[in-house]
């Protein structure tokens, strides 16, 4: 998946609210569903009216649709969806009361509302304060992601901690808000600074994989490398092929000069990723590099020793080769020796014909 993408639900509005709200949760919400549903049911039984009836089992089939969907999506995050839920069950509610409502009854509801009176215009004042502070952090985040573009580490410190508060503390993919001040403060150099936002972040999503892999970074940066390694590995466990993660995974394995370990990390970063080429491709041909030489020096035959130095000068044909054996899920020295062999093909009478045995026997054995 591409880099910025984020897991951050499963498809299935059900399973979301019991994974957020517990059994309780779920059980409260399947009820309200419940009862709009009887509701609409008796409604259209007891209605004399028949454009009422036709309204109100259009509603309910939308009501029936909306929870059927929610098996397989997640309407209840978007905000449209949620407006004709809500309408619908409110005139579900207030035809109900008064179809099936008497006098009594509601003479004693209005006695016992004017008790709640206090208490509800206290929680919806409540609600309306924690939806300003919402409305204000996702504000005050998007300025700090624009500045986290322009590179204005100042300004995307100052902006998120106008955002950050009890009711804001990740952005709408949930990301912490703190990793992004982690992130400008250790673009400032500001390293401890930035491992403590780091870690708060950690306890905000501990499911996050560039917190952590944050945080290895910064612990590989101070020298803790079986710090950075620990959380490395925790990085690529949640997003196996996350390029960053790979490739920071496999500098560490080889300071500790474990060559195998690195460069299977280095084939599980995406190859034709842009950010992969530019930013690390020197670093894998270094590691390339030594690799071919060492197979150049497996062959006592001076032919085919300068046959691979001709045609591995280029580093374009080095990383070509190790892009493909990736690719073909084969060894590099094997695609190596392939490439060498499929050149000579075209400078048959420039070699011997045992040397061309000798590369493609030794090709077919790894």
């Amino acid at each position: 998946m591409p880099e910025k993408k984020r897991l951050q639900r499963p498809h299935n509005d059900f399973l979301w609210v019991l994974s957020e709200n517990g059994i309780f949760g779920l059980i409260t919400w399947l009820t309200i569903l419940l009862i709009s549903i009887i509701y609409l049911s008796k409604i259209i039984k007891a209605s004399k009216n028949r454009e009422e009836r036709i309204f109100c089992s259009l509603m309910l089939f939308a009501l029936i649709g909306y929870s059927t969907f929610s098996f397989f999506s997640f309407p209840r995050e978007r905000i449209e969806h949620n407006i004709y839920l809500h309408f619908i069950m409110a005139i579900a509610i207030a035809k109900h009361f008064q179809l099936f409502g008497n006098k009594a009854r509601t003479d004693a509801y209005s006695k016992k509302m004017q008790l709640i009176t206090v208490p509800v215009v206290l929680v919806l004042l409540a609600a309306s304060y924690t939806g300003l502070k919402k409305i204000s952090g996702e504000m005050h985040t998007k300025r700090a992601l624009k500045m986290l573009d322009l590179n204005n580490n100042k300004l995307v410190i100052s902006e998120i901690d106008q955002a950050y508060s009890w009711f804001s503390t990740i952005d709408p993919s949930s990301t912490p808000l703190k990793w992004f001040k982690g992130l400008a403060l250790f673009k400032m150099g500001k390293t401890d600074e930035a491992i403590n936002n780091f870690q708060s972040s950690l306890k905000t999503n501990p499911f996050h994989s560039n917190v952590l892999n944050s945080l290895g970074i910064c612990c590989a940066k101070k020298g803790q490398f079986i710090e950075a390694r620990e959380f490395f590995v925790k990085s690529t466990r949640l997003k196996p092929f996350s390029n960053e993660a790979n490739i920071s995974l496999a500098k560490i394995h080889l300071m500790e000069n474990d060559e195998e370990s690195a460069i299977k990390e280095f084939y599980k970063a995406d190859v034709d990723n842009i950010n992969v080429h530019s930013t690390y491709r020197a670093f894998i041909l270094k590691y390339l590099r030594k690799r071919v030489d060492s197979l150049k020096n497996t062959f006592v035959e001076k032919d085919i020793k300068t046959a691979i130095t001709i045609f591995t000068e280029s580093d374009i044909d080095v990383f070509y080769c190790y892009t493909d054996s990736y690719k073909s899920n084969i060894p590099f020295e094997k695609q190596l020796l392939n490439f060498v062999y499929w050149k000579l093909e075209e400078y048959r009478d420039h070699i011997k014909p045992s040397d061309m045995e000798t590369i493609l026997n030794r090709a077919n054995g790894l």
